[in-house]
């Protein structure tokens, strides 16, 4: 890099000379050390926030004392009045200028927040603790800074890692520009960043280093500077380790005895480490398997998957469980395995088998596929399998809560079956399973061809629900692998690995979230169709009284199957034909929470929006509101959730706000 002369070295007007100096010094940016100047520059935007916020404080102090001095005063001196006018005046700008920052009202100097959450806190303490845990100092002190440095603040305070490595990849001489350039990306792109490849392709059109910049000053921190040419961090010698010597084990069923009239002498064999043969344990292990009974033999194989390093156990943490990725990944493998183990370890367990298309499994279960419309083309016996799922789903709506503990549902090729259903149906179908599902007793094993949770509940009606659906279900996720077909050709197959998924990437394990992978001995039999090892059919090698064919529901030769179309209407207008004139609506009975939410609601604020959570602006009335009667924490969320799901109520889009409908 060339050394610029002394009259370059700065490029200002008389308006913008003072800007530098707002910086820390930008040619130890320039030199290399971009971590450290961006941190600088964080804490000072803290610190002139903070002065900011201090300043405000005072002003609104002097305000009142002033104001204060004028009225006490005002009997002995002619110009108290003015010192009560100068007060009230200096009190109002600085009380207007707070709350420009802060965007809430708080005349009390001093004080976090604002006058009405403190206010409306005092004397509950359920209230002030909530206040407390959602108070974010971090966040209102940035609302003293300038919008531009609000922003530059908000990227450091999140981005700095990010922003450290753009810079580290910009030459010498100009980070600085770069740096400022990022920042107007930030700001204009609402929170986003250009590429990498965009940022080095905009710094590269900079033909010249900027002339902002000291080079000399630059060069002189360079050569100051003690680059880390070895590791710091030095290990510590190897401790001298020896193994105690291996104890004599003697195997007392192969001792010899001989007898004497003297006594019983015992003539013990060579001394030997006893080998173990893991092999030949498994193998007995497994023989042994069809002599026990069902249940028995249920645990004892999941008690082989667990010592061979697959966690089947925390497949089922939950009641609902969702197993999820890609195609070809094992998603229906996995939810064959645990329906046959749950059937085999309760075998009074009722379990209801949806899925679409004609590929199943051959276990007992009562399955509702496309098998059981033979005779009509895939797409119309999906769609019947769909509403036959969604009047099941009806039907459990009304059982008493947890009446269905015998009950598992599994619901295979579940998007397939979402998306052949009315949105309302739609809405509906998963706003139950939600919300209600879990109630009922029964367990729930979903089978999501999808990559991320917002595939899932991504719809308009669906997208507030993701944190509740996020936090009620286990999900699981698997690996696929490509073999080679032929020649030319290659599948994806099955790798039989799991993991506990990311609800936002389906395909991207939890940390420590490995559940290890299906050993080899479940993988002897072959699937009839792509002639892959098949662990289902396998393990019912083990379960042949769980054994059961699902075959296609003949048709008699000379029935005529009618459009699909014309049996929906047919099913509308006996529906019809079956209701009584004077049928009344049937009421959905509320659980008392969410009840006693509704009532206030419609008796209190019908028709407004009711914050109830954030750092400010909350409806404080309805917080004590809610103090009083005891619905806090997770009832409140379940109550709100229940009267969304639903239609009675609306949530705002931030999620911290309510309407009655």
């Amino acid at each position: 890099m060339d050394n610029l002369p002394n009259k370059l070295s700065r490029l200002t007007t008389r308006e913008t000379e003072h800007l530098l100096e707002q910086y820390p010094e930008i040619e130890y940016l320039e030199a290399g050390h971009v971590g450290d100047w961006l941190i600088t520059r964080k804490d000072q935007l803290l610190i002139l926030a903070r002065e900011e916020r201090i300043g405000s404080g005072l002003a609104k102090t002097a305000g009142v004392l002033v104001g204060a001095a004028g009225f006490i005063f005002h009997a002995t001196s002619p110009l108290a009045p003015f010192g009560i006018l100068a007060g009230a005046a200096g009190f109002i700008w600085s009380l207007l200028a707070d709350s420009s920052h802060t965007h809430t009202f708080n005349p009390i100097p001093f004080v976090r927040g604002g006058i009405f959450e403190v206010v409306g806190s005092l004397g509950h303490s359920a209230a002030r603790q909530e206040f407390t845990e959602n108070y974010d100092e971090f966040d209102q002190l940035k609302g003293y800074l300038s919008p531009v440095e609000r922003k530059e603040y908000e990227m450091l305070r999140e981005h700095s890692g990010l922003i450290t490595e753009y810079l580290s990849h910009v030459e010498s001489g100009k980070r600085f520009y770069a740096y400022r350039w990022i920042v107007d990306q930030y700001i204009l792109l609402r929170g986003s960043f250009p590429s990498p490849e965009q940022t080095q392709q905009h710094v590269n059109a900079i033909q010249f280093v900027s002339p902002l910049v000291d080079c000399n000053r630059i060069d002189e921190i360079k050569s100051l500077s003690s680059p880390i040419t070895k590791s710091l961090i030095k290990e510590l010698p190897k401790p001298s380790i020896k193994e105690l010597p291996k104890p004599n084990i003697v195997d007392r069923s192969q001792q010899s005895v001989s007898d004497s009239h003297e006594g019983e002498t015992l003539s013990p064999r060579q001394d030997t480490p006893q080998q173990v043969n893991k092999p030949t344990q498994l193998t007995d292990k497994l023989s042994k398997l069809p002599t026990l009974p069902l249940k028995q033999r249920a645990v004892a194989i999941i008690e082989l998957l667990k010592s061979g390093g697959f966690k089947i156990d925390e497949c089922l943490s939950g009641q609902i469980t969702a197993i999820a990725g890609t195609q070809r990944g094992g998603k229906g493998t996995l939810a064959g395995i645990l329906t046959i183990l749950l059937k085999a370890a309760t075998p009074k367990l009722n379990a209801q088998y949806f899925t679409a298309g004609v590929d199943v499994y051959p276990f007992a279960c009562n399955l509702t596929s496309a098998l059981t419309y033979t005779g009509r083309d895939i797409e119309a016996a999906d769609k019947l399998v769909a509403q036959d799922l969604l009047k099941f789903l009806k039907k459990l709506q009304g059982a008493k809560p947890y009446s269905q503990k015998n009950l598992l549902l599994v619901v295979d090729e579940a998007m397939r079956l979402f998306s052949l259903m009315d949105e309302a149906e739609r809405n509906w179908a998963l706003q139950f399973l939600l919300t209600r599902f879990e109630k009922t007793g029964a367990g729930l094993i979903l089978v999501l061809h999808a990559t991320s949770l917002g595939a899932v509940v991504g719809s308009k009606n669906t997208s507030g629900m993701a944190a509740t659906f996020k936090e009620g279900i286990n999900f699981i996720g698997c690996y696929s692998q490509s073999i080679q077909a032929d020649f030319l050709r290659k599948m994806s197959v099955a790798s039989g690995k799991y993991f506990k998924a990311n609800p936002n990437n389906f395909g991207t394990p939890e940390q420590n979230g490995e559940l290890g992978e299906i050993p080899e001995w479940l993988k002897t039999e072959m699937h009839p169709g792509n002639g892959q090892p098949d662990p289902v059919r396998t393990l019912l090698k083990y379960f042949p009284e769980l054994l059961q064919e699902h075959d296609e529901t003949p048709i008699p030769q000379d029935e005529k199957l009618a459009d699909l179309d014309d049996v929906n209407k047919l099913e509308f207008t006996l529906q019809l034909n079956e209701e009584p004139h004077n049928t009344k609506p049937v009421e959905t009975r509320l659980s008392d929470n969410s009840q006693k939410i509704f009532d206030w609601l419609k008796n209190n604020r019908q028709g407004q929006w009711v914050k109830y959570k954030g750092n400010s602006n909350r409806d404080m009335s309805f917080i004590k509101w809610l103090s009083q009667n005891g619905i806090k924490g997770d009832d409140k969320e379940e109550a709100i959730i229940e009267l969304y799901a639903l239609e009675i109520i609306e949530i705002s889009g931030d999620e911290t706000a309510i309407m009655a409908s």
